[in-house]
């Protein structure tokens, strides 16, 4: 309370209602799941970041950064299916799909803070009844294929598509669509058995392989300029956004006894 170590005891707890059903397939060669969730999130806080230039809800234009904090209702639902099939001793195929509709339910309750941490703004009951929840791509999907070089030897490579990927509720109490990516992922690995059953597993990975420049994240929601030189793949420059990581790599070693 206050930014201090004093309980605010007016403060309310968290609510969270999930259902969830599922089915699975095992066979000899061939496996899935399927899996249909709705989850009901009610006085969910957040906070997040207000850029210099944003308006707030009393007019007045931010001359620097801000923070914004939140408390609102939010509604996920959505279904998911993954599976893995052995086309043969050295191929197998896996997948999977996730496709989700996670919006705000009813109002909003804001409020603004500038760098001091003095709340130089607030606003109640704000409707964003509908509005999409930022954060995560809501729409993915994935093919991939492992192969068996020989016994010890194993590559792995991965495509993952993501869409339906939204900004943080901006300063117009609105979300932002971003790009949507995919990306490309390597495995290798190399397993040495040992006497007694030991066994020394070197592995390495190649993630976003192809380097792919894209958006991960935005916690602002600056429309499109009419200038196209002002945005990038259709994102506003002013916005707040962290990109993802290009070209990432490792290596490891496993010893198990």
């Amino acid at each position: 309370m206050n930014f201090g170590n004093t309980v605010n005891r007016a403060t309310v707890p968290e609510k969270i209602f999930g259902l969830e059903v599922g089915y699975k397939l095992q066979l000899s060669d061939f496996a899935m799941n399927i899996n249909a969730y709705r989850t009901s999130w009610k006085d969910r806080a957040t906070t997040s970041v207000l850029d210099e230039g944003d308006e707030l809800p009393n007019g007045t234009v931010l001359t620097n950064q801000a923070f914004i904090n939140r408390v609102q209702d939010q509604l996920h639902s959505g279904i998911e299916i993954d599976f893995s099939y052995d086309i043969n001793e050295k191929f197998r195929l896996k997948g999977f799909g996730s496709v989700g509709n996670w919006v705000f339910d009813g109002t909003i309750s804001s409020q603004i803070f500038d760098e001091e941490r003095n709340l130089i703004a607030e606003e109640a009951g704000v409707d964003v009844d509908g509005v999409k929840v930022g954060g995560a791509a809501q729409t993915t999907m994935g093919l991939g294929l492992d192969y068996k070089v020989s016994r010890a030897f194993k590559i792995d490579i991965d495509y993952i598509y993501n869409a339906n990927l939204h900004s943080n509720i901006g300063a117009g109490n609105d979300a932002l669509k971003l790009p949507s990516f995919g990306l490309f992922d390597l495995g290798l690995s190399y397993r040495v058995n040992m006497d007694g059953g030991k066994l020394l597993t070197f592995r390495s990975n190649i993630y976003n392989l192809l380097g792919k420049e894209y958006i991960s994240r935005a916690t602002s929601a600056t429309a499109p300029d009419a200038d196209d030189n002002n945005n990038w793949n259709g994102v506003n420059k002013r916005n707040f956004v962290q990109f993802g990581k290009t070209r990432t790599w490792n290596v490891s070693a496993r010893y198990s006894f």
